[in-house]
């Protein structure tokens, strides 16, 4: 065989695929191999010690607020223990948005309610549900540019989030929202943050089951606020969420951390010391994981002060029911024209406020199929303006969008373009009011009006006052034992339920407050400035008397209409009370009596003396002084203003 098929036979020999792939399996074994004893015998034991690692961690343990009693000893502010799903923003997964995602949707297929404090609107069109400076402080913290809309803040957190661009946006738009919660945590990553309130036991089986799954996030014990007064009582007792920026910027020294609870309004405000209790400390073992194995130490909480209040909740309860009668039979004596003092309401008045208090979803409307009862509404409203639209991106534009479709609905239903019936159909469509179909029916033949079916539907109150806007639609009542002074009712109307802002805050429904005209958040019974009536008597009659401008003998004739200090003129309740002195024209609440002796002391004090004289007055009554409650009232709000501007 010559030289050349020799070396010819070797290359083939060496060329071999199947040698080659015999050899490269080889090597890959013996690789493998090696690593595999290098990991197991040679570093084995630096590997389990790491597995086996645990670490000691210290949680804070909320201590359970003080409750507050009626003064019967009838709870209006209490706490139960319930299980809450918590996070370890320290302890979160390098995929962290994977683990968040599966957390949702855990929440969800199970029922279980959870904590989204987002600022930003859950539906497109995206637009910013906090005040603007709450969100200007949200977005600094968040390091979000100050000048981004809704929609760009939401773009800029996509990106720094890294949020996969296939995840849809309703999805995305609730990650950010657990995103956010940990990332306003960063400086103080040994605070957890709750996600979750009354975690139910489906949801605690769950988790722990698939605990791998989860690193960081564990179930814990944790007292929940509830208020058995709801809104009954709601303005006085308040509420309590975490602690605002500035309200943790003054009490940080005291404690508080920026994931604390805090009184936001009236006693829970008020009595936030005595309330707050004493928090405890629990040190933990945890494994590499992130999950807790074992309590090493813990200091129980100390529970707040209980608080008695001099209120009466059941009388409370009974006076904001007849407060809301009277409102709603004053409405119904206008609307039927047999309140003979003021002007009567009409129907076209009733549906045009139903629309600019969004009591009218202007939406359904205009997405509205053929063959609906609000399709020959959205046409009108097309007809009118073929550009008409509520979902503009930009906010400034949708704003103004959405007043152009109300006032199109608004000069349709007074010219007569969309008639009463119409408008009743669309609320009969969209569930505000609700009726049989036999009902709705001869509504539709013109065997019942409009009209009965509005004073049919406020009696039946599926329409309240405050749905209306319309005057009268708020009110107040107090309620003094005039013995002791204390406090028995302070009823405000309308109202709102302060259940729904605590543990899982709702906020929807409190976005629905503040777009609410009628204010219910306001308590008006302290914080509404309002004409005192005829309570104001006493005061004129004391500085009359005082000053020398009239004695107890004096007298003077009610002529019915008290015309010497000009326009307008002030009218008595009764056609003329003839002659009275100061003990008879208090017995009858003369105002024409009382109007005569504020002219005479003016009179003869000139230059505004009259009116220097009453306020000193009133002065000394004390009408310049707090009331005494504990809670914020319109005095604060005065002195609060005037420190502001000054």
């Amino acid at each position: 065989m010559s030289k050349d098929n020799i070396l010819k036979d070797i290359w083939r020999f060496f060329t071999n695929r199947v040698l080659i792939l015999g050899v490269a399996a080889v090597l890959a074994f013996y690789f493998l191999a090696a690593t595999i004893f290098d990991l197991q015998i040679v570093n084995g034991h630096t590997f389990i010690r790491a597995a086996a690692a645990t670490f000691q961690q210290e949680i804070t343990m909320t201590a359970p607020r003080g409750t507050i009693y009626d003064r019967h000893g009838r709870p209006l502010a209490v706490n139960s223990k319930a299980y809450s799903v918590k996070i370890d923003p320290g302890a979160a997964a390098p995929n962290a948005n994977e683990m968040l995602l599966g957390l949702i949707r855990l929440f969800e297929a199970n029922g279980q309610r959870y904590i989204d404090d987002f600022p930003i609107s859950l539906h497109e069109p995206y637009e910013f549900e906090w005040g603007e400076s709450r969100a200007v402080n949200w977005k600094k913290n968040m390091n979000v540019p100050e000048e981004y809309s809704a929609y760009e803040t939401m773009a800029f957190l996509r990106e720094h989030f890294r949020v996969a661009p296939e995840l849809g946006a309703l999805d995305a738009r609730k990650l950010l929202s657990l995103r956010s919660m940990l990332y306003l945590q960063r400086f103080a990553q040994f605070n957890t943050v709750t996600v979750a309130y009354d975690v139910n036991m489906s949801t605690m089986i769950a988790l722990e089951e698939r605990g791998r799954d989860f690193p960081g996030v564990f179930v814990d014990v944790e007292p929940l606020r509830e208020y058995p007064g709801g809104q009954y009582v709601s303005h006085i007792i308040g509420y309590i969420r975490h602690i605002s920026e500035a309200d943790y910027l003054a009490n940080r020294d005291r404690g508080y951390h920026n994931r604390s609870m805090f009184g936001r309004s009236g006693i829970e405000r008020a009595f936030e010391d005595e309330l707050r209790g004493v928090d405890g400390s629990r040190i933990v073992e945890t494994n590499a994981l992130g999950q807790i194995i074992g309590t090493v130490e813990m200091t129980p909480p100390v529970q707040g002060s209980k608080i008695f209040l001099t209120i009466d909740s059941v009388l409370q309860e009974r006076l904001f029911y007849l407060l809301e009668d009277h409102l709603r039979d004053t409405l119904v004596r206008k609307m039927t024209g047999h309140h003979h003092q003021e002007r009567p309401i009409t129907v076209q008045q009733f549906l045009i406020s139903m629309v600019n208090v969004d009591n009218i979803s202007l939406r359904d409307i205009l997405d509205a199929e053929p063959g609906s009862d609000s399709y020959a509404v959205r046409e009108f409203i097309l007809r009118t303006d073929p550009e008409a639209s509520v979902s503009q991106r930009n906010e400034e534009e949708r704003g103004a969008g959405i007043q152009a479709v109300k006032d199109i609905i608004a000069d349709g239903i007074t010219r007569g373009g969309i008639r009463p019936l119409a408008m009743l159909l669309v609320m009969f469509e969209q569930g505000i009011i609700t009726a049989d179909e036999e009902y709705i029916q001869r509504l539709r033949n013109g065997r019942i009006t409009p009209l009965q079916v509005i004073t049919d539907k406020l009696g039946s109150k599926q329409i309240t006052p405050q749905m209306t806007n319309l005057d009268p639609s708020t009110g107040s009542v107090v309620v003094i034992d005039v013995k002791t002074g204390a406090l028995l009712a302070a009823v405000g109307y309308p109202t709102y339920d302060n259940n729904e802002l605590v543990n899982n805050f709702n906020n929807e429904y409190y976005q629905r407050l503040l777009r609410d005209p009628t204010t219910p958040l306001r308590n008006r019974p302290f914080m509404e400035a309002r004409a005192p009536g005829s309570t104001f008597k006493m005061i004129p009659m004391v500085a009359a008397l005082e000053s020398g401008s009239i004695t107890p003998r004096s007298s003077v004739h009610c002529g019915g209409t008290f015309t010497r200090a000009g326009r307008p003129h002030t009218n008595c309740h009764s056609a003329g009370h003839g002659s009275l002195n100061p003990v008879t024209a208090l017995a009858v609440s003369c105002n024409y009596f009382y109007c005569d002796i504020i002219f005479r002391l003016g009179s003869e004090r000139g230059g505004g003396g009259g009116r220097i004289a009453l306020n000193r007055y009133m002065a000394e009554f004390g009408l310049n002084d707090r009331t005494g409650v504990e809670i914020f009232e319109r005095a604060d709000e005065i002195r609060a203003s005037m420190a502001t501007q000054g």
